[in-house]
């Protein structure tokens, strides 16, 4: 699945272009807040955000609201979000006034953070591994302030996107039906032909650009996922391992329990009616015990 082909395009096209961005809001990277002064001591940890977790909260971000920094708004909101399984992030579309749209065009903007909760946070040493996730909104994210992912990104929109992948002669293309229609519609042109095929060969130009740097930025993410994916089966792995020694240690904690319950009642009982009892264990030594009181207070009844 290449970038963004979960949007449903004819809804997005009544959106002013001046007025909509595309950002990437989510990796599986994990985010390091240990120099965070900004935060309290002990919220200062690496944070690590499983794929199947983003993959599930992607949508909660839909019509949540779009902020500056996380402090202030934009008046801006997400118009979709999707999770792209292929390169393993959270991508978004939202409409914000123009002024934010120019400082991204103009690179003064180019990344992101997304407004992250989770149900549960399991930690383990300084890192901090969220589950059940959900998004609350993302901030653009401008200088001297950084995002935390840093394959987070923000891109102003632009009309190549929504030509489709392949544009050949006699398909759609550069918001025609095919070369036949382009040409028709340019009659006004002094070389409606060559016009029609310089448009063509400009939009295949830039698609093939854009779909290189798609199969680089794969590539680099392919590698950083393996690495993440490994760190937090690791991390999982630890999680499952202490779980292990608990539940052990609360076992061995009741055992103890029993056996010091039976230590007291050997110490009061006769040793030739512990002998007696033999191997039937706590059970049978307690039904013993009740039973030898209720014979006594039978008998000073």
């Amino acid at each position: 699945m290449s970038d963004y082909a979960w949007a449903n395009r004819e809804a997005l096209k009544d959106i002013p272009k001046n007025q909509l961005l595309r950002l990437v809001v989510k990796t599986t990277a994990p985010t390091d807040h240990r120099e965070d002064k900004t935060l309290p001591e002990d919220q200062r940890v690496i944070r690590v955000y499983p794929e199947e977790e983003l993959k599930l909260a992607a949508r909660s971000l839909i019509h949540k609201e779009v902020g500056l920094n996380h402090k202030v708004s934009t008046g801006g909101f997400v118009v979709d979000a999707e999770w792209n399984n292929e390169l393993k992030q959270i991508e978004a579309f939202a409409q914000v006034p123009e002024a934010y749209v120019n400082l991204v065009r103009s690179k003064k903007i180019t990344t992101c953070s997304a407004d992250i909760y989770a149900r549960e946070k399991l930690r383990e040493g300084e890192t901090e591994i969220y589950n059940g996730i959900w998004l609350d909104g993302v901030s653009l994210v401008e200088e001297p302030f950084t995002a935390g992912d840093p394959n987070a990104t923000v891109l102003a929109e632009n009309k190549l996107f929504f030509m489709v992948e392949a544009i050949h002669v006699g398909e759609p293309f550069a918001g025609y039906a095919d070369f036949a229609d382009c040409v028709a519609k340019n009659q006004d042109k002094e070389d409606p032909e060559a016009y029609c095929g310089q448009i063509q060969a400009q939009a295949e130009t830039a698609l093939k650009e854009a779909l290189a740097e798609k199969d680089r930025v794969i590539g680099e993410k392919d590698a950083r996922i393996v690495e993440l994916e490994g760190a937090v089966t690791k991390l999982q792995d630890n999680a499952k391992a202490f779980d292990q020694k608990l539940a052990e240690g609360v076992a061995a904690a009741k055992q103890e329990g029993k056996q010091e319950v039976i230590a007291k009642v050997e110490g009061v009982l006769p040793q030739a009616f512990i002998m007696r009892q033999g191997a039937g264990g706590l059970q049978r030594l307690t039904h013993e015990v009740k039973r030898v009181l209720r014979e006594c207070r039978d008998g000073q009844s």
